[in-house]
């Protein structure tokens, strides 16, 4: 199937550096003259106070420094460069923060590939793969999905966790790989009837010396529950021609109605298939964009120049 381009993006660029978030050399510069406009016009210096940790400048050109020994939540600031300064350390933290959701997004379109992996089978079994396909779809895309784990168990030593039914309620030994909410399924490969079958079957591991091997199974949240906020993040910092934030989850719920249709038998296997593969196609551009961060630095030109010989304009 031929790729989409993406169409171009609606929102509006900076004129300095071409990122689609605001330009912290853009605020700087604007933030400076407004001050000075202000000091100009009532004769007064501007100050302002904020709370952040270990950071401290002063002064309408003057650096930030580092305190010697500043409290973890104050910081003082003083004048458009330490206005400035803060703006610098805002954008430094959404860039980290869109390394998360890059992650995120990762996971997101993974999960869909292992769907993606499986497709032959669901056209081969007929009309009964209509419906896993439905159901496979449904599961990666929906807020919680579920995996089977395996916590093994030295010989000799408790299971480490307190039990109500099947479920674990609190857990002593998180070493071992247990989380509170896990549903046990099988013991040495016996499946579990209730709670009293499960005290049965413990015990009898124990008395034959060897590891205890636990299979449970395990809930999570799917990365679709928070994944417009990462593609936000993400879609702000970068200048790479990818597909408009809002287009993307409009795709992500479109296959949502889609996938629960076709787990009722109703739709057909090649349609879901194509909105899967642009889906998948546009979360990997996603990932791969590059952060404005990591950018070089655009050249400037003789004409770009504010400090370019005036005598080109006026011919002196």
């Amino acid at each position: 199937m031929a790729s989409q381009q993406p169409r171009a993006s609606k929102r509006s660029a900076c004129r300095r550096c071409s990122s689609r978030r605001p330009c912290t050399a853009a605020l700087a510069a604007a933030m400076a003259g407004a001050a000075m406009v202000v000091v100009h016009l009532a004769g007064i210096a501007t100050s302002a106070a904020f709370t952040a940790p270990r950071l401290r400048g002063t002064g309408s050109a003057a650096a930030v420094s580092l305190a010697a020994e500043p409290s973890r939540r104050d910081m003082a600031v003083t004048g458009p460069a330490g206005l400035a300064a803060l703006w610098v350390l805002t954008m430094g933290q959404e860039v980290a923060i869109a390394a998360v959701g890059r992650a995120e997004v990762q996971a997101g379109a993974d999960a869909l590939r292992d769907v993606q992996a499986r497709w032959g089978e669901f056209e081969k079994a007929g009309e009964p793969g209509v419906a896993a396909a439905g159901e496979a779809l449904t599961a990666v895309l929906g807020s919680t999905a579920e995996r089977r784990v395996e916590i093994t168990v030295p010989p000799g030593d408790s299971i480490g966790v307190d039990i109500e039914g099947r479920a674990v309620t609190s857990v002593s030994k998180k070493g071992l790989g247990w989380q509170q909410g896990d549903f046990l399924e099988q013991i040495n490969g016996v499946d579990l009837k209730d709670e009293e079958d499960v005290v049965k079957k413990v015990k009898q591991a124990k008395e034959g010396g060897g590891p205890i091997k636990i299979a449970v199974s395990r809930r999570f949240q799917t990365p679709f529950v928070t994944i417009n906020k990462s593609l936000r993040l993400i879609y702000e910092d970068t200048n790479a021609p990818i597909a408009e934030q809002e287009e993307v989850m409009a795709r992500i719920g479109s296959l949502k109605i889609k996938s629960g249709l076709l787990a009722d038998g109703i739709g057909e296997l090649p349609d879901i298939k194509k909105r899967l593969d642009t889906l998948v196609s546009d979360l990997d551009a996603y990932v791969a964009a590059p952060s404005v961060a990591d950018a070089p630095a655009p050249q400037k030109t003789p004409k770009q120049d504010s400090g370019a010989d005036m005598s080109e304009l006026f011919g002196n």
